[in-house]
């Protein structure tokens, strides 16, 4: 109140509290205004509505979300418990995995599918070349006057088209890449992943440390075991673990549990190794599905992306192999590994580590380089750095058989740059025949190298020590070099008339096919039991066995001798054996094709010998010319030409040289294929060279074929 000398404060309220609590008379007439109350703004009702059916249809969009996750599980389930897994045994064994269902090709969540197939090829494009290995045989006999001869193969034929077709609907899906990749939850990620108990890991490298046969036959990425130790450590510590991380461990894990369980005795310890080796396979798979690319480049990724590459071979996954193993050599060039001169200032330590690091790498994308018939990304003349040298101190036989692997790499990249590449397919032919000896001469170097190497390791362990899966090593070598040979001398023009492959090449894929035939009479005798000897087996055949196996099967066709179909016979028994083993898919693949093949051969020799007898005027010894397209000038001619060219081009200096022939229209391989042959049979190019360079192309379409499968 303004009469009070004590300026009571007014609370403006009707009536004011502070006025009534002196009991004073407030002289604030008007007391507190009344706040009008705010109008609330109306939503429109459509606008009600509209959000009213929104909540309704995502409340119903959860409910079908839940059953369909609900059903997918039962599925999953049920196909687990149906279906062998692809590769290795199951793990449904597991308690660690038996809750989390694998990612099956259908069922994955794939980055890859809205993308071009040509984008990704090696996993689905078998059916795109089912054409392919019909056409193959048939351009044989379609030249062919005897109608005996062509009625004889229309079952093979169809044999042929009946592999293949099967795999028409095969996605190429990364879920079929990796059929053991797990669906994570939605509430999880990668870091979830489970790791084997630390005991049994611990106690593994303990395993590894003392017995040098499991360093022996382990990774060669890492020099030393306490390099990989370090990555494991760094696993096992507090904080989530990165990607490449777990690349590294988990197949490093994988590798190492699959070679003890095949040196422990007891079964039960054996049986648990195995799991703990397929928990790692399941996890490594998870990881490379989900991958993220863009890593920055360091040490952790190109480990990890060669042993995602080493494990891809493994599983005959060749286009996945590439695509990682590019990786880590454009991340090791990156970081100057190749460079005798390090970016940054290092340890001796430190340089020997990448340097190990970069020659592994380097030997692994020479070896897929040849494979897939393409130019290798690391070029010798970048690299200043010295190979890794020979040592008579070497504990394992890894370490000391290393140097030669680079040297054998060296070789794989000049064969292809200096013999079957589309440069120098249009260099002189006696300038290749003189560089085809040279490398003959450094691989029978090589091999011999390799030999003194295995002398003196069997000096060093004694006799009576147990050597099986180094021994399956030496074997598997020696196939690799004997079918690298075989691709050598298979560039050199035959000397004798109306001959595509001369007699050197013939003894070399003879000795390569005897030799493959033992190495796997011996894995199905003394390694039947263990999964790392299945592994490394897979890796021969994924490289070594086609080159001196067409090789044979085209001299029969050609010449009609029978003789070397005890090769081919041996060899389809021997992977026939080795298949009762293992369940790894590629085999498989390779004893159906192989024994396809073979069958197409005796049925061919078979219809030859009854038309031979029915009509002795029709001239068989040509089996890919046909008589009304060629006179006695061009017989001659057309006897250097590999038979089996698919499709067969005709040469430059014919006159029908550009019109595609009428089998090119089928499919679109074939066109590409046409497209190949203008390149490389253009003007200045021998019809030696162009034969040569159609059979090397048709060679590797039979491997991408064989790849999908």
């Amino acid at each position: 109140s303004l009469t009070n000398p004590l300026q009571t404060r007014c609370s403006r309220g009707l009536p004011c509290a502070q006025c009534t609590r002196v009991k004073a008379s407030c002289s604030y007439e008007q007391g507190q205004k009344t706040k009008p109350k705010r109008q609330r703004v109306r939503v429109s009702d459509n606008l009600e509505t509209n959000i009213s059916h929104i909540m309704a249809r995502l409340d119903k969009l959860t409910e079908i979300v839940t059953e369909m996750r609900s059903q997918v599980d039962e599925i999953l389930k049920t196909s687990q418990k149906s279906t062998p897994n692809i590769g290795c045994p199951s793990t449904n064994t597991s308690p660690n995995t038996a809750s989390v269902p694998h990612l099956e090709a259908e069922e994955s969540m794939d980055p890859l599918a809205d993308s071009p197939k040509t984008e990704y090829e090696g996993e689905s494009s078998l059916f795109g070349h089912a054409q392919f290995a019909a056409t193959f045989l048939q351009n044989a006999i379609g030249g062919n006057s005897a109608s005996e001869v062509g009625g004889e193969m229309t079952l093979v034929l169809e044999t042929l088209h009946d592999i293949v077709k099967s795999q028409k609907q095969k996605s190429d899906s990364l879920g079929s890449v990796f059929p053991h990749a797990r669906l994570l939850p939605s509430s999880s990620d990668l870091r979830d992943l489970p790791l084997p108990p630390m005991d049994k890991i611990f106690g593994c490298l303990r395993m590894a440390q003392e017995d040098r046969f499991v360093l022996g036959m382990w990774i060669y990425e890492f020099q030393t075991l306490d390099q990989f130790t370090h990555y494991v450590i760094r696993m096992c510590s507090p904080g989530p673990p990165t990607e490449l991380e777990q690349i590294i461990v988990f197949a490093g894990l994988f590798w190492l549990f699959c070679e003890c369980s095949s040196l422990v005795e007891d079964a039960n310890v054996k049986k648990d190794y195995e799991e703990q080796a397929f928990l790692c396979r399941d996890n490594l798979e998870t990881v490379l599905l989900n991958i993220r690319f863009h890593v920055g480049s360091n040490m952790d990724l190109v480990y990890a992306m060669s042993m995602a590459a080493t494990y891809c071979l493994q599983i005959s996954k060749i286009s996945m192999a590439w695509m990682f193993i590019c990786t880590a050599v454009h991340s090791a060039q990156t970081l100057g590994y190749h460079s005798a001169v390090p970016l940054q200032p290092e340890s001796n330590e430190k340089k020997s580590q990448t340097t190990w690091l970069f020659w592994a790498i380097y030997s692994t994308e020479r070896l897929l380089a040849l494979r897939i018939g393409r130019s290798s990304n690391v070029r010798d003349q970048d690299i200043t750095i010295p190979p890794v040298q020979a040592s008579n101190n070497c504990d394992t036989y890894l370490r000391a058989v290393f140097p030669t692997w680079i040297k054998t790499a060296q070789i794989q990249g000049s064969l292809y740059d200096d013999l079957y590449s589309p440069g120098s397919l249009s260099k002189p032919e006696h300038s290749r025949v003189s560089r085809a000896y040279e490398l003959a001469a450094e691989i029978k170097k090589v091999m011999e190298i390799e030999a003194e190497v295995q002398r003196r390791f069997i000096e060093a362990w004694g006799p009576n020590k147990q050597r099986g899966p180094n021994s399956l090593i030496w074997k598997i070598d020696r196939v690799i070099n004997l079918s690298t040979l075989t691709l050598v001398y298979r560039s050199i023009k035959p000397n004798v008339l109306g001959r595509s492959v001369s007699g050197e090449c013939l003894e070399v894929a003879r000795a390569a096919m005897s030799e493959l035939s033992t190495t796997l009479v011996l894995f199905s005798r003394e390694a039947k039991n263990s999964i790392g000897a299945s592994l490394h087996v897979n890796w021969s055949l994924v490289q070594a066995p086609f080159v001196p196996f067409i090789t044979l099967f085209c001299h029969v066709i050609e010449t009609s001798e029978a003789s070397d179909l005890e090769y081919l016979q041996d060899c389809i028994d021997s992977i026939e054996s080795m298949v009762e083993c293992v369940v790894d898919a590629a085999p498989k693949n390779y004893l159906r094709l192989f024994r396809a093949l073979y069958d197409a051969a005796v049925r061919y020799l078979d219809a030859r010998s009854k038309s031979d007898q029915t009509s002795g005027q029709t001239d068989l010894s040509q089996p890919w010319a046909s008589e009304n397209s060629m006179n006695s000038a061009t017989v001659t001619q057309s006897s250097e030409i590999v038979p089996f060219t698919l499709p067969q081009f005709p040469h430059p200096d014919s006159g029908d040289y550009n019109q595609a022939p009428s089998s090119m229209a089928a499919t679109s391989t074939l066109e590409s294929q046409e497209q190949l042959s203008l390149g490389l049979f253009g003007a200045g190019v021998d019809p030696q060279s162009s034969n040569l360079g159609s059979w090397y192309y048709n060679h590797h379409q039979l491997m991408r074929m064989l790849d999908n499968m």
